[in-house]
């Protein structure tokens, strides 16, 4: 098998170590643990200690056993240990649990990979440091990936392509002339300059493309596949009257706009464009939530896809129960309130036990 390299640019390294990197983890899970111990009780702060301790363990044991140094010290066993007991019921087991972790450490990271360099020695995964020594690269795990650019692709965009949120867009303002011959092209770029640098000066990112090997109707498509969300075109008639076409992508829609104060309108349609898309997406969101009271109705619109609301015992078994039926699942319990009343205790539907309020069931795909 061949060697990977990996150069070190564009890589970001820093000296901190593994354990400082993990410590600051939980330090930020701190604020959900507090909040799951305000919701479920004190068994979710006993869950999650009884997950970590067990993470701990397990670690350490499988150090032993496999006669590697004792990575325990780097407080990563902790976070998983954490992580899981979030994931799992505040109802559950604890022998459940112990195997959870069992599985998450000693299968999963210490046999198949994990933070720290174990994925690296596996497949040989080296990179050139500063030194200009092969080194293996280290790993972390964020669970931050390309799934957040699906998500903005399938949330924002378009038949035309990409609708990019202003504050994400790596160009905010596109620039395009249209001119019949270079004296007039000339004239632009002298106009355009000014409006390029008062942009600037607000922090708006802003392209200029006055290259001359493609047309302004094939910019005008390439950059609506790319998502910039403002377009501003500037021709000879423009010139002469001190305007400026202005086309936002979010909808679609143009409109002529004088060149003096152009720069703070752009700044103030960026921010409607935040808030509209955003506002798009919600709506959206929303018109697929349902909420339902009794289970022949939730089975009924399960079939018919998107979000429930309902009330739901907080036991594990009723959740088993409804996800054998139907196969949904709970996907949260949300701390906003979607419609009138779903915050307040009801009854559950299946069993027609207490239910402190409802929950969001749907599919997974």
């Amino acid at each position: 098998m061949e060697k990977m390299l990996v150069s070190p640019s564009p890589q970001i390294r820093d000296n901190i170590s593994t354990s400082k990197v993990m410590t600051h983890v939980l330090v930020a899970l701190c604020p959900a643990l507090a909040m799951s111990a305000y919701v479920f009780g004190g068994r979710a702060l006993m869950l999650t200690g009884f997950c970590m301790i067990t993470a701990l363990i397990w670690e350490r044991l499988c150090n032993l056993i496999m006669k590697r140094p004792d990575s325990t010290k780097d407080v990563s066993a902790l976070v998983t240990g954490m992580l899981l007991a979030f994931n799992l019921p505040v109802t559950m087991p604890y022998w459940q649990a112990a195997i959870g972790t069992f599985v998450a450490i000693v299968i999963v990271k210490q046999l198949f990979g994990g933070l720290g360099q174990n994925f690296a020695k596996a497949f040989d995964v080296q990179f050139v440091n500063k030194e200009n020594k092969l080194e293996y690269v280290w790993a972390t795990s964020w669970g931050v990936s390309t799934r957040l650019m699906g998500a903005l692709i399938m949330t924002h965009s378009d038949d035309n392509g990409l609708v990019l949120p202003p504050h994400l867009a790596p160009i905010q303002v596109v620039i395009i002339p249209i001119y019949k011959n270079d004296e007039q092209l000339k004239q632009i770029d002298a106009k355009v300059a000014g409006i390029v640098t008062k942009l600037k000066a607000l922090g708006i990112s802003v392209k200029y493309d006055n290259a001359d090997n493609k047309r302004p109707g094939f910019k005008f498509a390439d950059y609506e596949l790319k998502g910039v969300p403002v377009r501003l075109v500037m021709g000879g008639r423009d010139l002469e009257n001190n305007t400026m076409e202005v086309m936002r992508r979010d909808t679609l829609e143009k409109e002529t706009i004088t060149c003096e104060g152009i720069e703070a309108y752009v700044q103030n349609l960026l921010e409607e464009i935040q808030a509209n898309i955003y506002k798009k997406a919600l709506d959206y969101r929303n018109s697929k939530i349902t909420v339902v009271d009794t289970y022949e109705e939730f089975k009924e619109k399960i079939e018919e896809g998107g979000f429930i609301l309902a009330h739901w015992d907080g036991t594990t078994e009723t959740e088993e129960k409804i996800k054998e039926e139907t196969k949904a699942t709970i996907r949260c319990i949300p701390f906003e309130s979607f419609v009138p009343g779903d915050k307040e205790p009801g009854k559950c539907m299946v069993t027609g036990k207490p239910s402190a309020c409802r929950v969001i069931f749907a599919r997974s795909y």
